[in-house]
């Protein structure tokens, strides 16, 4: 039987919810921390991640304090932070 929330609160709050959060925001760090170096003369277009990692923002605590926010566009983050998903 699935468990069912009653707010937003319960399930940012919830154990398996904050898990699988973890494992996506991680993936994502990897995955940028070990990505091949651009060709000789290029570099990367700088883009969401970038502005969050230089604010060291980027994190599990960060996304779970700002859904409650968005979602209720209530939100204080910028277009930016705000429409690109994980």
């Amino acid at each position: 039987m699935s468990k069912r929330f009653e707010t937003i609160n319960d399930v940012l709050e919830d154990q398996n919810f904050q898990t699988i959060l973890n494992k996506n925001v991680l993936a994502i760090i990897h995955k940028r921390e070990t990505r091949p170096a651009p060709k000789t003369g290029f570099k990367f277009k700088r883009d969401w991640y970038d502005r969050l990692k230089e604010t060291e923002t980027f994190n599990t605590n960060f996304i779970t304090e700002n859904i409650k926010y968005v979602l209720e566009k209530t939100s204080n983050l910028g277009r930016v932070a705000r429409i690109n998903p994980l």
